[in-house]
């Protein structure tokens, strides 16, 4: 897959992690698990033989084991992040992926402090992984971290303010983007949809008006990046695309898909923003572990178990300039 992505010319892979799988099967204060770290290794190693920069990105902050429900997963690491309790255990775990990796330069490594946490006010974001920052830089002083800014109160400048690069997921409008459970094997409905997309509030959206569009009592992706100027940071999309949460047999027509992704790309390269696509696998990724689209051509990897789809993959590859 790692392969594929030079294949297909992306430069750059957002890779995630849990700080509680790092640890487990049962997590110990303060320690991670070598041979899940090997594993770790290895992948960033195949990326940096290919020049694909690797964006290790926390999706939870650890302390869980293996057995624990989704549902409480989802509540410590929203009630963890919203206190500081747990900030020094969790910078203590971010000093040792940084300790570890501390000799790979950051062409090739970057360290994204956690996916979307829900915060609701840039002080407490600060408060809880203020301290991950400086345990970061205790080691890799010039390492580059990253801050999702993505839920309502947050504007990115306390993490600005700390030299923290700032991140926006751009899913706008959210009806097009994220399809509703009911719609996503509705041919006459998906096949409907254009782009650029009317939304059911009446407002038409192209990708500037994406750009524009505003996480309520929150920021757009402009104004992130004009602040991440303001301080002397970098921004980047750090997600966007179209996704559905099962795996239908139909999809948006071909036409739609490619528009879509054309013009948020040339938006965002015409800013010098860069980018990440937010899907890799699955109806509207670039492979399938199931290559179930009716529409779509397949080609099997090898004797591996995924495919390519032949529409995005090539879609991809004339986006990033491949010949």
């Amino acid at each position: 897959e790692i392969q594929t992505l030079k294949d297909v010319g992306f430069n750059f892979v957002g890779l995630v992690f849990d700080f509680s799988v790092l640890q487990g099967p049962v997590p110990q204060e303060g320690k991670l698990n070598e041979t899940r770290l090997k594993d770790l290794d290895q992948v960033i190693a195949w990326c940096m033989e290919r020049d694909i920069h690797v964006d290790l990105r926390c999706s939870g902050t650890g302390g869980l084991d293996k057995d624990t429900p989704f549902e409480d997963w989802a509540q410590w690491n929203h009630d963890s992040a919203n206190s500081i309790d747990y900030a020094p255990e969790f910078a203590a775990l971010w000093k040792a992926i940084a300790q570890r990796y501390a000799d790979i330069p950051n062409c090739y490594l970057s360290f994204n402090l956690m996916i979307e946490p829900e915060i609701n006010n840039d002080d407490q974001y600060a408060a809880f992984f203020g301290p991950a920052v400086e345990a970061i830089r205790e080691v890799s002083p010039d390492r580059c971290i990253i801050a999702d800014i993505h839920c309502g109160g947050l504007t990115g400048k306390t993490m600005a303010e700390m030299g923290v690069a700032l991140s926006y997921h751009a899913y706008d409008p959210r009806e097009f983007c994220v399809v509703k459970y009911e719609l996503q094997d509705d041919t006459d409905y998906l096949h409907s949809v254009a782009w650029p997309y009317t939304a059911s509030n009446g407002k038409t959206y192209d990708a500037q008006a994406v750009l524009d569009s505003v996480i309520p009592g929150s920021v757009s992706a402009n104004e992130l990046a004009k602040t991440a100027e303001e301080y002397g940071v970098g921004f980047m999309v750090g997600e966007f695309g179209i996704f559905t949460t099962l795996m239908p047999y139909n999809r948006y027509a071909d036409e739609t898909i490619s528009t879509y992704y054309r013009d948020m790309v040339g938006a965002m390269t015409e800013k010098g923003y860069g980018w990440c696509g937010g899907v890799w696998d699955g109806t509207y990724g670039i492979v399938a572990y199931s290559p179930g689209i009716k529409t779509a051509t397949y080609e099997q990897v090898d004797d591996y178990d995924f495919y390519i789809d032949k529409a995005m993959f090539d879609l991809f590859q004339d986006l990033n300039g491949v010949n």
